[in-house]
């Protein structure tokens, strides 16, 4: 996920070298939430430290913030940084520039998720979505495939959200589908001709909660499993990619948040 500037009220990230500072100088737990915590993030929505490096944690910290978890996110972390180490060149000049670029900057709304518009879409729409929420290497080799699966998935009212590949029920890893859709949740396993089997729909008034369940696969792979907490029961949803999960889990809680509301 890449590094943009700051803009006011919208999702901020912190940049690899505020990233790295951040978790150096906060390298303990109690400290770590207490810059939070001033800064304006929700206790409840952090991430959990158990058996995470500094790192990991501020990781994750960082993808919430991108995904528009706190508004001014960048900003006001490193303002409660770099006001709890002062003499820190690096905090503080990351600070004044954070501050800086959000009076600067008044862009608009940015990220690989921004829904396309609503309607019945073209192969091309479709297409562009795919590429917007796939890396190469997740594609399976076959784009084309790929997107036949992810129209398929959709139904002519709906307009796409968010999309990601793990393993679902007796599928192969990275051969499952879950989207996010306007109507809701529909996962999916793709078979090796392309059609679809196992297809779960779920409406998002009757989703009510989603966990992520951090593991490891290999040496380098992080993955994650997701559990939904539906009406019908739970659903598992395994091995999605650590920044595909995160940002999957965060729209689906956002959503049943705005659900919840009242009108």
């Amino acid at each position: 996920m890449g590094e943009h500037r700051a803009r006011p009220g919208g999702a901020t990230r912190l940049t690899a070298a505020e990233l790295a500072e951040v978790a150096r100088v906060f390298h303990q737990r109690t400290e770590a939430v207490q810059v939070l915590a001033e800064a304006g993030f929700d206790h409840a929505r952090l991430p959990t430290w158990q058996a995470r490096s500094p790192s990991e944690f501020w990781h994750e910290v960082n993808d919430l913030l991108g995904m528009g978890i706190l508004a001014d996110g960048r900003r006001r972390v490193l303002a409660v940084a770099a006001g709890c180490y002062p003499a820190n060149d690096l905090l503080r000049a990351a600070a004044s520039a954070a501050e800086a670029e959000e009076s600067a900057d008044p862009g608009g709304p940015t990220g690989p998720t921004a829904p396309p518009p609503a309607g019945p879409l073209s192969a091309a729409d479709i297409g562009r979505f795919v590429d917007d929420a796939f890396p190469p290497y997740q594609r399976w080799g076959d784009r084309d495939a790929l997107i036949e699966v992810v129209t398929r998935l959709l139904r002519p009212d709906e307009t796409p959200l968010d999309i990601a590949n793990g393993t679902f029920g007796r599928s192969t890893p990275g051969s499952g589908i879950i989207a996010l859709t306007s109507g809701g949740i529909t996962i999916a396993d793709r078979e090796t001709n392309g059609t679809l089997s196992q297809l779960l729909r779920i409406a998002w008034p009757q989703v009510h909660e989603a966990r992520l369940a951090h593991r490891r696969r290999g040496i380098l792979v992080a993955v994650a499993d997701l559990e939904l907490v539906t009406d019908h029961g739970r659903i598992i949803f395994r091995g999605l990619l650590r920044d595909p999960a995160i940002r999957i889990t965060e729209r689906i809680r956002t959503t049943i948040s705005a659900q919840a509301a009242p009108g």
